[in-house]
């Protein structure tokens, strides 16, 4: 593939110029932030969304903007059910719909917000860019059959589209020159009916030692491992990216340990302090990465027989569905 042909791929994928992103799940918050009763303003795609956790819990996220003159109801106040703007009061419903104006008798029927279809996992709160979602937000098939100890955290903003931090996990050059990790196994790659494509491969860490991992990317932007170490130990960990107005995306980043695994039980204490060292892990190999992320002209000029786990990714990203159906009141 030649340069200019890289040149086209990055520009194609990025999406900025025509404001359309993946249809996909995406984390807009962490689900701690959100207090009952409680509203948080978040950066989306090309505008900006609203979470809403009403007082039974459950979770709303409409596009943030009032449709009266445009003020943004991350201020607004959740009274009686509904979301109250504080500019005029404009009372909108648990559909995002308009209920209530107070110095008008009727209120137009299009005064409504764009509702996201959302959903509370991994201690994040996601949207899907779609009217319904496809698939589910990203899950491991083991994950219900124990407690799990887990913690989710806002990894801050990286410059490029989130497609291209995910090329990583499958980029087995990277692995092995700048983690320092032997690849024992190479990835096996599938797709499957849900288009969310699954992987597995055996790697060798020199601090660690010997581990296995078990992948499923739900989405470009999006990868749930479950990683098996060389001791027996389980550990999961979910990565997701989200655009933002000023390109790049927002990374978050859930890690999770099971109590139980292979029929070995431990405390919580002892997957507490598991979950430290899995948290150690990941930010050394995410540390070693971020520098050169932010910092690169993504493009595929050259690529060599073991790019082509990398490129399976690629393919994947553009080949994935896009749209905004929001774009118009978010923005």
């Amino acid at each position: 593939m030649n340069a200019e042909a890289g040149r086209r791929l990055d520009v194609e994928h990025t999406h900025t110029e025509t404001e359309l992103f993946h249809r996909t799940w995406y984390p807009v918050a962490l689900a701690d932030t959100v207090a009952s009763n409680g509203v948080v303003g978040a950066n989306f795609s090309n505008g900006r969304v609203v979470v809403w956790r009403k007082e039974n819990g459950e979770i709303s996220v409409f596009s943030a903007y009032c449709r009266h003159m445009g003020a943004d109801l991350s201020l607004a106040e959740p009274m009686d059910g509904k979301l109250r703007c504080l500019f005029h009061h404009w009372s909108y419903d648990e559909s995002g719909q308009c209920a209530d104006i107070p110095c008008a008798n009727s209120v137009p029927g299009s005064a409504n917000l764009f509702q996201y279809p959302a959903e509370e996992k991994h201690g994040l709160i996601w949207v899907f860019n779609g009217e319904s979602p496809e698939f589910p937000v990203a899950e491991l098939a083991d994950e219900a059959d124990t407690e799990v100890i887990s913690e989710a955290r806002y990894m801050g903003h990286i410059k490029c589209p989130a497609w291209v931090l995910k090329l990583n996990t499958l980029d087995v050059q990277h692995t092995r020159a700048l983690h320092n990790q032997d690849i024992v196994e190479y990835p096996n790659i599938s797709l499957n009916d849900n288009g969310v494509m699954d992987f597995d491969y055996v790697v060798r860490d020199k601090k660690i030692g010997l581990f296995s991992v078990t992948g499923h990317y739900f989405g470009p932007n999006c990868i749930a491992l479950a990683g098996t170490m060389e001791s027996g130990a389980l550990n999961y960990v979910v990565s997701a990216g989200t655009p933002v107005p000023q390109g790049g995306h927002d990374l978050f980043v859930s890690l999770g340990i099971p109590l139980t695994c292979n029929g070995v039980s431990m405390s919580r204490e002892e997957g507490e302090e598991h979950l430290a060292n899995l948290w150690t892990l990941y930010l050394r190999l995410f540390d070693e990465d971020l520098e050169i992320i932010n910092s690169m002209r993504f493009r595929f000029d050259h690529l060599i027989g073991e790019d082509k786990y990398m490129k399976r990714v690629a393919d994947y990203a553009k080949a994935f569905p896009i749209g905004n159906p929001g774009s118009a009141f978010i923005s």
